[in-house]
Order: C-alpha cells, then sequence, then structure tokens
C-alpha cells in the first residue's frame, strides 16, 4: 500500500483526534445516564462542527463570523446572546459593524488564543458603553494597533480571534441585528484556493481543536463546579473578566442533583444590573434546548413576586409556575446567573440564594405562588414564543 501523502496524512491525524475525544467523553463524570451520554456524544459532534469551521473554512484576510447558536452550544454559553466569532491577524486594521436591532447590548472581545476552559487569555475588550450607535441602531468600530477614542479597540500584535456578543433581554419577533467585519484595506482582494500544505495543516488544527472543545470544558465542571461547590446551592457572585469572561460582568455558577419530586428554589433579590439572566447548563457545560424548553429566563421574561425578590424554580417536572428552569429530564446539571451594568459591586444581601424544596410544597416557599401559575396551554405558548425569537434571532 502506497504511503499515504500529506493530505491523507492530515486526514488520519484527524480521525485519531476524534478518537481521542471520545476517550475523553466516556472517561468524564458527566457520562453518567442514558440521557448525559447521549449528551457527551451531541457534545463531541458540535465541536467537530464548531472545529471545522473555524480552522477550516475562516481567514482572518477575508473574514467572516462563525455563529456560536443553538446548534453549536459550549463553555456554558448564554441563550440570552448570539455569539459571533472570527479570526483576525494581530496589529492588523479591522472594520466591524451592523445594526444593534432588538439586541439589548453589544459588546467585543480578542482572543489571543480560544479560551480553553476560562483560560486568561484576553488581549481587548469594548463594552456596549464605549460604541455610539446611530438613532437607527447603526454602527461601524475600528480595530488597529494605533486607534483611541469611542467606537474603537485596539487590536495588539498578539490577538487572534474575535469575539462580538449580541445580548438579548426581550425575546421578540423584532430584528434581531447584524454585525459584519473586514479587513481594512482587502474588501477587493482575489481569493484563490487553498495549496494541500495549507489545507493539511487546517486539517490537522481541526482534530486537534475538536479533542481541546471536548475535553476541556466537562473537565472545567468537574474540577471546578462540582468539585468545590455543594450542590443544590448558589456560591457568593463573582467577577469572571481575569478569566477570559466580561470585564464588569458578575456570575454565581452553581449545580444541582434533584429527584423525581424535588424542586430547587433559586431566590434573587433586587439589583441594579442592567441586564440579568439565568439559565440551566448539562454537565458538559453546554445550554440547554432554550428555543424549545424554559431553561433560561432573561429579567425581561422572569416574573417578579410580590415580595420585590425573583423566584426560579428547577425540577424535572413542570410545577405549573412561570419561573420554571427546565432541565429537559437531566437530573443533574449547572445554574449559571449572570449580571451586567452593575453600578459598582453586588453587595452580599443581594446574592442569590437556594433552597431545596419538593414540587409539592413550593406554595410555602414561594410568595403568592399561585399568582405565578401557568397552566399547560399557557407553557406550550411560552414556548412557541421561545422557538420565534431564536428562529428569527439565527434567520433559520
Amino acid at each position: 500500500m502506497s504511503e499515504r501523502d500529506e493530505l491523507g496524512q492530515a486526514f488520519d491525524h484527524f480521525i485519531e483526534r476524534l478518537r481521542d475525544a471520545e476517550t475523553a467523553v466516556r472517561g468524564m463524570q458527566a457520562y453518567e445516564g442514558d440521557r448525559a451520554r447521549a449528551r457527551g456524544y451531541e457534545h463531541l459532534a458540535r465541536m467537530m462542527l464548531k472545529s471545522l469551521e473555524q480552522e477550516v473554512l475562516q481567514d482572518p484576510d477575508h473574514p467572516h463570523f462563525r455563529v456560536l447558536d443553538d446548534r453549536i452550544r459550549e463553555g456554558g454559553d448564554n441563550p440570552d446572546q448570539r455569539y459571533l466569532l472570527g479570526k483576525l491577524r494581530g496589529g492588523e486594521a479591522y472594520r466591524v459593524w451592523g445594526r444593534l436591532g432588538s439586541a439589548h447590548r453589544l459588546e467585543i472581545q480578542l482572543y489571543s488564543e480560544e479560551p480553553y476552559g476560562g483560560k486568561n487569555v484576553g488581549v481587548g475588550y469594548l463594552p456596549h458603553q464605549q460604541v455610539d450607535f446611530a438613532h437607527d441602531g447603526s454602527f461601524s468600530i475600528e480595530l488597529g494597533p494605533g486607534v483611541a477614542g469611542r467606537s474603537t479597540l485596539v487590536n495588539p500584535a498578539d490577538a487572534a480571534i474575535i469575539q462580538v456578543r449580541q445580548i438579548y433581554d426581550d425575546w421578540n419577533e423584532d430584528d434581531p441585528g447584524v454585525v459584519y467585519i473586514d479587513r481594512v484595506g482587502y474588501e477587493g482582494h482575489r481569493k484563490g484556493s487553498e495549496t494541500a500544505a495549507t489545507m493539511a495543516e487546517r486539517l490537522r488544527l481541526a482534530g486537534d481543536n475538536t479533542f481541546h472543545s471536548t475535553e476541556c470544558w466537562p473537565a472545567l465542571v468537574e474540577r471546578g463546579v462540582l468539585g468545590f461547590m455543594e450542590v443544590n446551592t448558589m456560591p457568593p457572585v463573582m467577577s469572571p473578566g481575569d478569566r477570559a469572561g466580561v470585564v464588569g460582568r458578575w456570575i454565581s455558577l452553581g449545580h444541582f442533583d434533584l429527584g423525581a419530586d424535588d424542586a430547587l428554589v433559586i431566590r434573587i433579590p433586587p439589583t441594579t444590573a442592567d441586564y440579568r439572566g439565568i439559565q440551566l447548563s448539562d454537565l458538559w457545560f453546554a445550554s440547554l434546548p432554550y428555543g424549545n424548553a424554559t431553561s433560561s429566563l432573561s429579567g425581561a421574561q422572569s416574573l417578579i413576586a410580590p415580595d420585590g425578590y425573583t423566584y426560579f424554580v428547577i425540577s424535572l417536572s413542570d410545577p405549573g409556575y412561570a419561573n420554571w428552569l427546565d432541565p429537559c429530564d437531566l437530573p443533574r446539571g449547572t445554574v449559571h446567573i449572570r449580571y451586567d451594568g452593575v453600578e459598582g459591586e453586588i453587595p452580599a444581601e443581594a446574592w442569590p440564594s437556594a433552597t431545596l424544596s419538593s414540587v409539592s410544597e413550593l406554595s410555602d416557599a414561594i410568595p403568592e405562588f399561585e399568582a405565578g401559575s401557568v397552566s399547560g396551554t399557557g407553557r406550550n405558548d411560552q414556548r412557541a414564543a421561545r422557538r420565534r425569537h431564536v428562529q428569527v434571532r439565527y434567520g433559520r
């Protein structure tokens, strides 16, 4: 049998890394139970799709954004956000432009490499407050080595990845907005075909990225939230800015483990946050099917109780309460609360808390529980509205 050429050898490497990723999946704590195991292979498939687009198809000289959407979910992705990611060359000039639409906030972050498992590789950040929007929501942001002022972001020499976050508080059917990217001066440059050597390198990178993306996120959950935090509780809030997260954001990340009649009640006091969202993820650290389940709720979607607090219920069966967080048949997972636009720090008295109860005792755990009741038809309508927004947001 003749020796494989460089493309064949690169493809063999890609397949080998897929098998390494499968081995990693099957060795994780998350690989426990029928549905969780299925989610593990789904996680692997998503990371393969992500890696092929990112490493094989994206080009820093003729950039386009790939979308981390409801098909490709990873890293505790926020259902209230549309993530746009692209490759760029550090120290070069780019223009990001578009229209805000119905998004509540928009922000840009630069990384020196992919932030596997929350590695601190952020090298630039532009918050929503520093972007100028026209009356129609249009905007233009300049990136480069020597830019300064509003609607600009320095692109340092070690930057390699750009991420745009469009944050949606109200899941309506309005124009979700658009964001584009160009390398300045390359808009009309001709793009030719790749050489065999270039494609071989990209296939190898896609295989390596598939393995690392598949392994890092469940390992982060295993080493972090499962290893150090008490189950069915909410820890104090913290800022993820020093771990490749959003500068100025506050989060609380816990995990749950529920029996058939258990109900975990999350109590959130009011804060000065401009945006707040709560979501469930599996132990692979991927969001749940938020387009067809109430597995997340933004502040605009949440019912506030008469005492001024917001109560959420995590339970395997629908408790008939407006703020039900549906774990989609998974008894174990993570619960993630985000706050943006907070004035200063969140005081301890405003931190979220959790109490383990039962579905049958929720009327005693939540003030005026009946006032927040939702019928089966009402829940179907709620899910249908969520699905419609997700269809509009992602254009499919």
